[in-house]
């Protein structure tokens, strides 16, 4: 296993964050601190460091807001996002796996804005230190200062650069927590968002808010992807396998 990462410069910080779970219960088991990386389908999750109060354990903290649905209308569509949600969280107890499967600590709480959980640490999610990747890389090959100055770091890209050896068993680690979830599901959403980077260099699989049952005869039924709904609602497009139906 990796040693423990050094703390990595939060590049996601919000310190009016933890307001955002003043009314949940969840805060009343653990002091929350400031933002620290998002995660999820579109990225919705923000997590927060934090700590147990009963014992003082560090844990991460993931939060979604339910007003992000507002802009949806149609109210069948918000609760069904919600529902998707609160799904992912449910499916993270079910499967447990702690070496392979991003674990729970404590379990969904629920107010009227947020929905919240607690998870073991995380640095941040894949989306978040890839999204870094790509901002670095774009400040390598610009020419000049004035093209460096035009670049904008992405709110979400977390700083962290990976060394090969943590790319080649985050990747071994993700491909064994598929195959231990085949005998039963299939995750159908494997992207950056969808893994997590505990920070003991651990890739912990999540994103768990569309499987699907397995098949004893392999095959595996798929709904089109489509715009006529919240991509909230739907896998990540671009990680669908290329017979993916679309419906646009």
């Amino acid at each position: 296993m990796f040693a423990k990462l050094k703390a990595a410069g939060a590049s996601i910080s919000n310190p009016s964050g933890p307001h955002l779970l003043t009314t949940n219960p969840i805060s009343q088991h653990f002091d929350i601190g400031t933002q620290i990386c998002t995660a999820g389908p579109e990225l919705v999750w923000k997590v927060y460091q934090a700590t147990r109060k009963s014992d003082g354990k560090e844990v991460s903290i993931f939060a979604f807001e339910k007003r992000l649905c507002d802009r949806l209308h149609r109210p069948r569509r918000k609760d069904s996002i919600t529902e998707i949600m609160k799904k992912s969280i449910k499916h993270l107890e079910v499967y447990r796996q702690p070496k392979l499967i991003l674990t729970v600590l404590h379990g969904l709480e629920e107010c009227s804005d947020t929905l919240a959980f607690a998870s073991e640490p995380v640095l941040a999610s894949l989306a978040n230190i890839l999204s870094f990747q790509v901002y670095s890389n774009a400040i390598s090959n610009s020419r000049n200062e004035t093209s460096q100055n035009n670049i904008s770091k992405p709110p979400n890209a977390k700083e962290y650069n990976f060394i090969d050896f943590e790319i080649k068993y985050g990747l071994k680690q993700i491909a064994e927590a598929l195959d231990f979830l085949s005998q039963q599901v299939y995750h159908h959403n494997i992207c950056p968002s969808s893994i997590l980077v505990t920070k003991l260099g651990n890739w912990k699989l999540a994103g768990m808010e569309f499987l699907i049952a397995a098949d004893k005869n392999d095959r595996v039924a798929c709904g089109a992807w489509t715009s006529r709904i919240s991509k909230l609602s739907q896998p990540d497009l671009d990680y669908l396998v290329l017979k993916q139906n679309l419906d646009v």
